[in-house]
């Protein structure tokens, strides 16, 4: 019934849209318009128009911005700005500086924000009920019954961007998560601190910096948990460094990455990388070569993930080749 119906709503609609665009991606079909999406064979929708949208409401939301508060982006706002599928779906409303998101699916969210040039307010509802199969009780999952977010953020463009978000559960209590960036000429620095009741690790103290001046560009991003998640001993430690030196024809590029989880596991990533013209040279972890070298549209390559090998045909049709088979992509644009 729920597939008739949506054929019928997509039948409808298409007659108002005049151009297209399918794709394929990761097994699904994706036919688009400008207002309008579905994907098979799943029979995914989503259609956006001015004030009125129903797709995800999980990208580019204060919803985001509660389930992944230590991101560099947030946004306060929950209207969609294109139609996109994703795994959380809902309705979304914009009437001038008010937005608005309902959805029912798995998780039931309700959201109200206001948005202006210095000053944003948002108030989240979240209720996901357990379903009990786990074995080993989730606090997180039996937490978000009836979980509410308050959001407070102000913008004093472009020195001072700080927000507070306040979280109360019935089962956890009451939080907060404070969150401050700095912006000074080509330094920019940001602080993060606290507990918005997500599944993410709670209670972390980070810490971000980024210089950027050409032709030098370097990030640093520090994030330590202050709990642990069931002993005592370990507590959840991330840190990422980038630092580039760019000179157009030329540049250097160095990344690292270490995350030590609360369960005691580590994980410690490194590259160091050459790039001239569209050849790019460099060496990883366990002194893993790493290649990619890039002829119109032809590309190879290696690195961590083994070899691959990439062919893209009139930017229409990708076929790539790596350690997991064959993949094949196609995009096509018709009126």
């Amino acid at each position: 019934m729920r597939k008739t119906f949506l054929a019928a709503v997509f039948i409808f609609l298409s007659a108002y849209v005049a151009a297209g665009v399918i794709e394929s991606k990761a097994g699904q079909i994706f036919l688009s318009f400008e207002n309008l999406a579905v994907s098979f064979p799943d029979f995914g929708f989503s259609y956006h128009q001015e004030h009125v949208s129903y797709s995800r409401i999980d990208e580019d939301t204060f919803l985001d911005n509660v389930e992944n508060p230590y991101q560099v982006e947030r946004n306060y706002g929950f209207f969609s700005s294109s139609a996109a599928i994703g795994s959380r779906m809902g309705a979304s409303f914009s009437f001038g500086m008010f937005e608005a998101a309902l959805s029912l699916d798995r998780m039931q969210i309700l959201g109200l924000s206001f948005l202006s040039p210095h000053f944003d307010a948002a108030l989240l509802y979240r209720n996901e009920r357990d379903d009990g199969e786990s074995i080993i009780a989730d606090y997180r999952a039996n937490g978000l019954d009836d979980v509410i977010s308050i959001g407070l953020r102000g913008k004093i463009f472009p020195y001072l961007d700080a927000d507070l978000i306040i979280s109360f559960s019935p089962v956890l209590g009451m939080d907060l998560f404070f969150r401050s960036d700095i912006s000074l000429g080509y330094l920019e620095a940001g602080f993060y601190w606290g507990n918005t009741f997500s599944r993410k690790p709670d209670n972390d103290f980070a810490i971000r910096i980024e210089i950027e001046k050409d032709p030098f560009y370097c990030s640093f991003f520090l994030r330590y948990g202050k709990k642990p998640y069931y002993s005592q001993k370990f507590r959840a430690y991330e840190s990422r460094q980038k630092v580039c030196i760019d000179f157009g024809w030329i540049s250097f590029f160095h990344e690292s990455r270490v995350d030590f989880t609360a369960d005691a596991e580590k994980r410690v990533f490194h590259l160091f990388s050459i790039s001239i013209e569209d050849v790019e040279l460099g060496l990883g972890s366990d002194l893993v070569p790493y290649v990619d070298l890039n002829m119109d549209s032809f590309s190879l390559g290696c690195g961590a993930d083994g070899v691959f090998v990439e062919y893209v045909f009139n930017d229409r049709v990708t076929v790539r080749l790596d350690e997991n088979g064959l993949d094949f992509t196609f995009s096509f644009e018709f009126a």
